[in-house]
């Protein structure tokens, strides 16, 4: 079944969050990126933020620049007030939040001292390190690594997106085993998942799936008369590579 985005946890159709933070690399990285941009962001080229996402495809980013950032005559949220500047803004902030509590790091504390320490993290040289984190334009931060220090924290990063809240907000917690970041948005008008109900399916994604989600609720009317408790297998369409190599 599938049709227009109830409210519900997803997981899938933000993969491109989970890969901005999916490696310490990555995570100092899309930091820097972020932090430009914030800097430099006076509230019109709001689509400009899609950019920041280390790896992005151009389909994706497309989505995001088009979708969450831009059209603010035809916004893709549903009865929201805010513009895309609110939401590039409240999504630029949270992943910064996210990143920067990921490595222990005070607010705009600059990556420059834990160059050694990212490098070992990210099993490269210290050379190869700069030459990645100076590529995405970061002359302004990263301009020489003297004092190396140990980072205080590499912790790890899970991304939610929860739809259909009447604000669209970010989260960001964390405890000593990994950092976790939520996106509410308001609802959206379009089929981005297809629920599974099919025990074969599930099994296999239990089984198999590097990733996946599944929502435990009361059964709908269709299924009422097999169970009281509904477990259905949430998958986003589309979405290549769910399964181990």
């Amino acid at each position: 079944m599938s049709g227009p985005m109830p409210k519900h946890v997803e997981k899938a159709q933000l993969r491109v969050f989970d890969e901005m933070f999916r490696s310490t690399i990555t995570r100092a990285e899309t930091l820097i990126r972020l932090r430009e941009w914030s800097a430099q962001f006076d509230g019109s080229d709001t689509t400009g933020l899609a950019d920041c996402v280390p790896g992005i495809d151009d389909a994706m980013r497309d989505h995001l620049a088009t979708d969450w950032f831009g059209n603010p005559e035809q916004m893709f949220w549903i009865d929201w007030d805010g513009d895309g500047a609110v939401a590039a803004r409240i999504v630029a902030a949270g992943a910064i939040e996210t990143a920067e509590v990921s490595f222990g790091l005070a607010t705009g504390e600059p990556l420059d001292a834990y160059i050694d320490a990212l490098a070992e993290s990210a099993m490269m040289t210290p050379e190869v390190c700069l030459k990645q984190l100076r590529s995405a334009a970061l002359s302004t931060e990263i301009n020489r690594a003297e004092k190396q220090l140990p980072l205080r924290r590499d912790l790890p990063v899970d991304t939610y997106w929860i739809c259909e809240m009447p604000l669209f907000e970010a989260y960001v917690s964390w405890n000593d085993r990994q950092v976790t970041m939520h996106f509410t948005t308001p609802a959206v008008e379009t089929p981005m998942y297809i629920v599974h109900p099919r025990k074969k399916l599930q099994e296999e994604a239990k089984t198999e799936w590097s990733a996946g989600m599944f929502a435990i609720q009361s059964a709908p009317p269709e299924f009422a008369d097999e169970t009281p408790v509904f477990t259905a297998l949430m998958d986003a369409q589309d979405i290549p590579g769910k399964k181990k190599s």
